[in-house]
């Protein structure tokens, strides 16, 4: 399992398909674990790889690895 090199900080603020096609660029795996307050299906393992996000209103407003 690869390591992604992405600052998870930059994605906050951005949109939604720009901060997924970033994340898969960098060789990571994305995956929107909330959108508009409404949790969606993730899961529990721990993946240096794998980028979560929570979207509101279409801009990524949380970001970590994991």
């Amino acid at each position: 399992m690869a390591t992604v090199q992405i600052d998870t900080k930059r994605l906050l603020g951005m949109e939604e398909d720009r901060a997924l096609r970033l994340i898969v660029a960098a060789g990571g795996i994305a995956c929107v674990v909330m959108r508009d307050f409404f949790p969606l299906v993730k899961n529990t393992d721990f993946r240096m790889d794998r980028i979560c996000v929570e979207i509101k209103k279409g801009l990524v407003v949380r970001a970590w690895c994991g």
